[in-house]
Parts: structure tokens; C-alpha cells; sequence
């Protein structure tokens, strides 16, 4: 299994880079070094702070000056590992320049020396705003202690009900409660017409929430986030995330308590949400790769695909990836008549640190009709990159996409922004709120069937479209299609089952009913998707 810087720092000092160079030794603590820090690691290296040390004085932080200087020389720490120079900038980027590296690394050869205090410069860090009082506090039902037995415990927790009326959200921030222990937070916002489905998880785990290392168990929106040192959750100017009338959030914690006892935490979300109608409305539309085919033993998996844009031209304000513990390396480019952009690389893919990233600036760029996203996931699936279960490392085996922990991924979110609609209303019949649910899911980037399983919701509708359309595509030619979702839906014991299990099959489906479209007819109040 792959590593996390602070988990690595602990291990011992490691060989500095060569592309660093060794500066004067004479330079300081209090000269140079002490603002370099400031800045850029003592977020997270602090007391109580998910660091493995407090690098926040000279006695603390000299003892580990090798340490320094070679994780920060290997380009291991700080931890934000997109490509900024070969790529593009990105708001709230935490890297350090070339001359601050030179700094370090020569503070680090020389000993670590401290200097007089009276060189130091503050390096004027610019305050977090005031936001005042949010207008939604969402806390966990109660505490959640993390398990004894896992090192790194993922945990999905419902927060709030459901939404009794559709809200807008100008800003979704987690509240991390026991920061040593909680490694990384994102927030999903699941539909409607699967939220029940969150009950009957949560009800079937022992405690509260349930486990969930990929992701929540279903189709879902990425809403906002957290990682050590950097709180995600902003939108650009005048827009907001629109969180639907009978949706709900759940929060995925990934808990890491190798240095720290598990303690009992209750991190939260706040919201603020915008007055009146927001101008612009921010959406994450999901490019899942799910056909990933990564070969036992092979080193260097390289699994791409395009996504073309068969909706409209869309307006990106940034993106967020998502692998799992073999990805070593993933890139998002986009191609069009006027190139190829890159929109991410991440060279050095680490599943410990991962977080969304909006372009510097806010910057809007245009993704045309017709035009497409390429999505590049790379793995190593080598016998010696494979993970430890019970102290035995496991044996390579042929890896797909999935939601365990072996199991792999390949995704990245596109965050996306357009001018503010008023949701439309709902249509009479056994289906009122599909046809809106399923429009919102395809433009998310979401396969058909999947959409349609996500939006039937249970009770009339489900029984009642699911067959119709079905028929219809095995009447179309998709007959071993559809008889293999049937034949996993049947083998289904719980709900999360027909969206995670079912993948591939639900996958097959949509693409060989790709062409019925629009050619099934009416059922249900509806139309056949």
C-alpha cells in the first residue's frame, strides 16, 4: 500500500534530491527557514495537528532538520503534488519555490542552525475571513470511535435529514473535530430518490454510519471536502451548489490512527448558503473509467479514455481525481479544435492526500459540444506494491473497478459552472420527480442504466419502470444484457449492491441500449429513458 508523507517521515531520513541544490550553510532558522514553515507546513505540523511532529519552534524542529530537508528535497512534503509549472496554477496551491527548497536544503546540510531571532521576517499569511455564523451547523448523530483493527478506517455518516426544500450553498466546510486522527473528509450529496437507500446501510453496520473506502454506496455528487491543511469547500464568486429538495449529505472520513488511539470524534459541516437566487450554479459531473482491465504483476498499467462532450459546451472552473491505492499517476487533458489543455497532472498520485482543485483565479475555460476529456489513470500492480492484509502481503491478481479496497478506480470530477435556472417542476404520474433526477444524473456523466436505477426510487415507480424499460431493451437486442443486471440484481442483498456490484453489468447495459434512446416510448407517467 502506498504511504503518506507524515507516515513516511516517521520511518527515518531519506536521500535528498539531487535536483535541489546546497545553498551558503549560514543561512538560519530565524533567517529563512522559520517563515518558510510558517507558511507552508505548520497547518499541519502542529500540537494537535494531524503532522506526525510540531515544527512550529527551533527545539522542535531542529531535531528533524534531516528529515526536513530530504522529504521537502524529494518533493514529498509539502504535500500537493499537481504539476504547477508543466500544467496549470490552481487556487489555494501549497508549493514551494525553488529558492525556499534551496533554503531548506541548505539549513538542513548545515545542521540545522538558529540564528538570530532578530532576522526573522513574518511572512504575512493573509487571514482566513470572517464568515460569521453558518446558516446550516450539520453534526453526526453521536461520536464515532474509529476501529482497533484498521489502520485506516473509511467511514460514511449521514449528517442532517433531508432536505425539506431546495437550498443553495455558497460554502460547504467540514468542522474536523480530532485533526490527528482525521485524515481527509469529502462530502456527497446524494439524490432524492436514493436517499432512503443511506438509512438502510447505516442501519445494517454495527455503530454509526457505515464502512465505505471508495466512496458512499451510490451515485452521488462530490460537494465540498477537507484535507490537512487546506480547507476545500469555497465555490467561485456569485455561484452556489444547489442541494435539492429531498437530498441529504453524507460524509465520508477517512481515519488514520497509526501514530494517534482512536478517539472518539464528532467532526461536522457547515453551510452558508446564498440570499436569494445565486447568479451561477456549480455542478460535479463524474468521468468514471469503469472498464479499468489492470493486469496481475504488471508495473505500469496505463488505462485512458475519452469522454466526449455530447451535451453542450461546458464552462470548467476546476476538477477532482479520484484512485484508489495502486494509482501511481493520473492526468486530465482536454482536446479540441484548438489543442490539447492539460486541466491536471498529479506525476506522483498519493490515495493519502487527495483534494479537489479550482483553477488560480477562478478561471473559466470552455469545453465545446463534440469536443472531449481525456482521463489517463496509471497503476502499479507489481508484487511489491501490493497491499498488507492481516501482515501477509496479498498476491497480485487482475484488478477492476469497484469500491473495496482492492479494488481500484479511475474518476475524476468535472467541476463545472452555469447560469442560474429555477428547477423545473415535476411532472404528474407514478414517476413524478424521474425525468428531472435522470436529466441531472446524464449530465453528471453517469451511465443510463445507472441513472435509471439511481432516479426510479422505490414503490410505484420502481416497479413499474424498471420492467417497462428493460423490455424495451431486450426487444431492442440488449436480451444478455439485460439478463446479466438481472442476474446480479438477483444476487443483491443489500442496496448498495445494484450500483457497486452491479457496475460492469449495468455499464454493458447502457452501452448496447445507447442506440434505443428516445425509441421505448412512454410508461409510468414518463418517458423511457
Amino acid at each position: 500500500a502506498s504511504q503518506s508523507g507524515d507516515d513516511a517521515e516517521s520511518s527515518g531520513d531519506v536521500a535528498a534530491s539531487e535536483d535541489v541544490p546546497l545553498v551558503d550553510p549560514a543561512i538560519t532558522w530565524h533567517g529563512a527557514v522559520r517563515a518558510i514553515t510558517e507558511e507552508h507546513c505548520a497547518r499541519c505540523h502542529v500540537t494537535g495537528g494531524i503532522g506526525t511532529f510540531d515544527i512550529t519552534s527551533y527545539e522542535t524542529a531542529k531535531g528533524r532538520a534531516g528529515s526536513i530537508g530530504a522529504y521537502v528535497g524529494g518533493g514529498l512534503m509539502p504535500p500537493f503534488f499537481a504539476d504547477v509549472e508543466g500544467c496549470r496554477h490552481y487556487e489555494g496551491e501549497n508549493v514551494l519555490s525553488a529558492e525556499d527548497k534551496a533554503a531548506i536544503a541548505g539549513w538542513a546540510a548545515a545542521g540545522g542552525p538558529e540564528g538570530d531571532p532578530t532576522t526573522y521576517i513574518d511572512p504575512q499569511i493573509p487571514e482566513e475571513p470572517d464568515l460569521g455564523t453558518p446558516d446550516l451547523a450539520l453534526d453526526m448523530p453521536a461520536k464515532y470511535t474509529p476501529s482497533l483493527e484498521e489502520k485506516d478506517d473509511y467511514r460514511c455518516i449521514p449528517v442532517g435529514p433531508t432536505f425539506a426544500e431546495t437550498l443553495y450553498a455558497e460554502r460547504v466546510r467540514v468542522r474536523p473535530d480530532v485533526e490527528p486522527i482525521v485524515h481527509h473528509v469529502i462530502i456527497y450529496k446524494i439524490a432524492a430518490s436514493a436517499a432512503a437507500d443511506v438509512d438502510d446501510l447505516d442501519a445494517e453496520s454495527a455503530g454509526i454510519g457505515y464502512p465505505c473506502f471508495g466512496g458512499p454506496g451510490f451515485p452521488a455528487d462530490n460537494v465540498g471536502g477537507w484535507v490537512p491543511g487546506g480547507g476545500l469547500g469555497d465555490v467561485p464568486p456569485e455561484t452556489a451548489i444547489r442541494l435539492e429538495k429531498g437530498s441529504r449529505l453524507v460524509m465520508q472520513l477517512h481515519y488514520n490512527t497509526l501514530y494517534t488511539p482512536p478517539t472518539p470524534d464528532g467532526t461536522g459541516v457547515d453551510i452558508w448558503l446564498a440570499t436569494g437566487e445565486p447568479k451561477f450554479l456549480m455542478q460535479m459531473r463524474a468521468l468514471p473509467h469503469v472498464g479499468i482491465q489492470i493486469d496481475a504483476g504488471d508495473p505500469e498499467s496505463i488505462q485512458a479514455r475519452d469522454f466526449p462532450n455530447g451535451l453542450k459546451d461546458l464552462t470548467v472552473v476546476g476538477v477532482a481525481p479520484h484512485m484508489h491505492m495502486l494509482g501511481t499517476k493520473i492526468e486530465v487533458t482536454t482536446t479540441t479544435s484548438s489543442g490539447t489543455e492539460c486541466l491536471l497532472d498529479i506525476p506522483h498520485w498519493d490515495f493519502h492526500w487527495q483534494r479537489s482543485y479550482l483553477f488560480e483565479g477562478y478561471e473559466r475555460l470552455t469545453l465545446p459540444k463534440a469536443e472531449s476529456v481525456k482521463l489517463t489513470c496509471t497503476y502499479d500492480n507489481s508484487a511489491a506494491n501490493q497491499a498488507y492484509v492481516d501482515g501477509v502481503q496479498v498476491t497480485p491478481t487482475d484488478v477492476h473497478w469497484g469500491e473495496n479496497t482492492l479494488d481500484e478506480m479511475c474518476l475524476v470530477y468535472l467541476m463545472t459552472v452555469e447560469p442560474y435556472v429555477k428547477e423545473p417542476e415535476p411532472t404528474p404520474g407514478e414517476c413524478p420527480d424521474f425525468t428531472a433526477c435522470y436529466n441531472s444524473c446524464r449530465s453528471g456523466g453517469t451511465e443510463s442504466s445507472r441513472c435509471v436505477i439511481q432516479c426510479v426510487g422505490k414503490g410505484d415507480c420502481q416497479k413499474c419502470l424498471i420492467p417497462a424499460a428493460l423490455t424495451c431493451y431486450a426487444k431492442g437486442g440488449c436480451g444478455p444484457e439485460v439478463k446479466g443486471v438481472q442476474d446480479c440484481f438477483a444476487g443483491c442483498k443489500k442496496a448498495s449492491c445494484v450500483t457497486n456490484e452491479c457496475a460492469s453489468a449495468l455499464t454493458g447495459l447502457s452501452t448496447c441500449a445507447a442506440p434505443l434512446a428516445g425509441t421505448c416510448g412512454d410508461a409510468c407517467g414518463t418517458t423511457i429513458p
